[in-house]
């Protein structure tokens, strides 16, 4: 018999096993070219060290077995199960990472990978995907995320540096995180995000979950204006009613009540939610104070820049003169 070395035998055992789970130790020694004392000897250091061999006796034989679902380093699917996975992963942001892992489910799966996908998945950028994989691992190690944001409210590149809790997987992605700048929750969108980097465990903020859980609700849409939650109170007529009541965003609930739905929640989100009611037009009326007030802004300001437009409009169909530069046509 050949010899082996003590790795070369523990790795054609392993193979062994792989290929036929169950083996009578006689057969398993003349499959490989060794004494039976050296396999036994090395299925036990393999049993040793994690692997979940069983022995059974069986006199005058002796019979190893490994669990049949059971692969090293791996996750053994049968053929509905592979199809259940790729299911869920078309239902993901269409990016690098997912259509790799597709590629390689579907390898020596020809019947499977000849279908096109029926799923519309949102297109997910190579720097999004990059940015929320890093946002993702800050928030599971509990680390700081260093990242360069593009501000809407002043449209400026700051550098921020923030302890991601939870993501929003989106579109848009988004992460509620406190801020090291001023010790709040926000939420920031990982599509803003230029560049970030992972700083460590080292200076983390840890949150109250019951703190985090009451602003992940008085949240909308990856929204949050401040810190406390107010009532927000509106009542939608019917017809528009049937499609408010199944397209509100979360945590507005509808309660049905003659002639249409009425709408409550607490949020802090309210300028949000004012929003969604003037896109609403005359079907939706606010009744709790703060959201009316925030509504009525809100329309006027729309109806202001409408009848500045129409204005400037007649003004140039009259004179002549057009734009906002007094030149002539």
């Amino acid at each position: 018999m050949g010899r082996k070395t003590g790795t070369e035998s523990a790795l054609a055992l392993l193979v062994a096993f792989i290929q036929r789970k169950v083996w009578s130790q006689a057969d398993l020694a003349r499959d490989l070219g060794l004494t039976v004392s050296v396999v036994r000897k090395k299925l036990v250091e393999m049993q040793a060290a994690g692997v979940p061999l069983e022995r059974e006796d069986d006199h005058p034989h002796v019979y190893w077995s490994l669990p049949k679902a059971w692969l090293p380093e791996a996750v053994q699917l049968d053929s509905k199960e592979v199809g259940d996975l790729l299911r869920l992963l078309a239902r993901l942001p269409n990016g690098a990472a997912r259509n790799r892992i597709v590629a390689k489910v579907l390898q020596g799966r020809a019947r499977l990978s000849e279908r096109p996908s029926v799923v519309l998945a949102p297109l997910l950028a190579e720097r999004e995907e990059e940015s929320l994989a890093l946002v993702e691992d800050a928030a599971s190690r509990g680390e700081v995320l260093a990242f360069r944001y593009v501000s809407a409210s002043r449209g400026q590149v700051e550098s921020r540096e923030a302890s991601p809790h939870k993501v929003l997987v989106g579109p848009p992605a988004r992460f509620m995180a406190t801020c090291h700048k001023d010790g709040n929750l926000k939420w920031f969108r990982v599509d803003r995000i230029s560049s970030a980097r992972l700083e460590g465990t080292q200076g983390a903020r840890k949150v109250d979950e019951a703190r985090l859980d009451e602003a992940l609700r008085a949240s909308v849409n990856g929204f949050r204006d401040g810190e406390i939650a107010s009532e927000a109170r509106f009542f939608v007529r019917d017809p528009e009613s049937r499609w408010v009541e199944g397209n509100l965003p979360a945590p507005l609930v509808a309660e049905r009540v003659k002639g249409g739905i009425r709408v409550t929640g607490s949020t802090a989100a309210i300028v949000q939610v004012a929003r969604f009611v003037v896109g609403l037009g005359g079907a939706a009326r606010a009744e709790s104070g703060e959201l009316r007030a925030v509504v009525r802004d809100l329309a006027e300001g729309a109806l202001a820049a409408c009848e500045g437009t129409e204005r400037a409009a007649s003004r140039q169909d009259r004179t002549g003169v057009g734009g906002t530069d007094g030149g002539w046509r």
